[in-house]
Protein backbone atom coordinates (compact mmCIF):
# COMPACT_ATOMS: atom_id res chain seq x y z
CA UNK A 1 0.00 0.00 0.00
CA UNK A 2 1.07 3.57 -0.68
CA UNK A 3 0.78 5.83 2.36
CA UNK A 4 0.26 8.96 0.23
CA UNK A 5 -1.71 8.98 -3.00
CA UNK A 6 -2.56 11.66 -5.58
CA UNK A 7 -5.97 13.00 -6.56
CA UNK A 8 -5.82 13.15 -10.37
CA UNK A 9 -8.20 15.69 -11.94
CA UNK A 10 -7.30 14.90 -15.56
CA UNK A 11 -5.09 12.55 -17.55
CA UNK A 12 -4.11 12.70 -21.24
CA UNK A 13 -1.28 11.20 -23.28
CA UNK A 14 0.84 14.30 -22.60
CA UNK A 15 -0.23 15.62 -19.19
CA UNK A 16 -1.37 14.41 -15.78
CA UNK A 17 -2.92 17.07 -13.53
CA UNK A 18 -2.70 16.38 -9.78
CA UNK A 19 -5.26 18.39 -7.81
CA UNK A 20 -4.24 17.28 -4.34
CA UNK A 21 -2.84 14.56 -2.14
CA UNK A 22 -4.71 12.00 -0.06
CA UNK A 23 -4.17 9.05 2.22
CA UNK A 24 -1.64 9.72 4.98
CA UNK A 25 -0.62 13.14 3.59
CA UNK A 26 -0.30 15.57 6.51
CA UNK A 27 -0.01 12.81 9.13
CA UNK A 28 3.16 11.85 11.00
CA UNK A 29 5.35 14.28 9.05
CA UNK A 30 4.10 13.24 5.58
CA UNK A 31 4.17 16.75 4.07
CA UNK A 32 5.88 18.45 1.13
CA UNK A 33 8.04 21.51 1.76
CA UNK A 34 9.53 23.85 -0.86
CA UNK A 35 12.74 22.32 -2.21
CA UNK A 36 11.82 18.73 -1.28
CA UNK A 37 12.73 16.10 -3.86
CA UNK A 38 9.66 14.36 -5.26
CA UNK A 39 9.39 11.13 -7.24
CA UNK A 40 6.08 10.52 -9.00
CA UNK A 41 5.63 6.87 -10.00
CA UNK A 42 3.04 6.04 -12.65
CA UNK A 43 2.15 2.37 -12.40
CA UNK A 44 -0.32 -0.21 -13.65
CA UNK A 45 -2.40 -0.69 -10.50
CA UNK A 46 -3.41 -4.35 -11.04
CA UNK A 47 0.17 -5.47 -11.73
CA UNK A 48 2.14 -2.84 -9.79
CA UNK A 49 4.51 -2.50 -12.74
CA UNK A 50 5.90 1.03 -12.98
CA UNK A 51 5.39 2.62 -16.39
CA UNK A 52 7.32 5.82 -15.63
CA UNK A 53 9.03 7.72 -12.82
CA UNK A 54 9.24 11.52 -12.82
CA UNK A 55 11.68 13.24 -10.45
CA UNK A 56 11.30 16.94 -9.59
CA UNK A 57 11.58 19.48 -6.76
CA UNK A 58 8.65 20.95 -4.84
Amino acid sequence: DDPVTANVSSWTNTQIVISGLAGAYGLDGWIINPGDALAVDVANVPTGVAAAVFNTLA
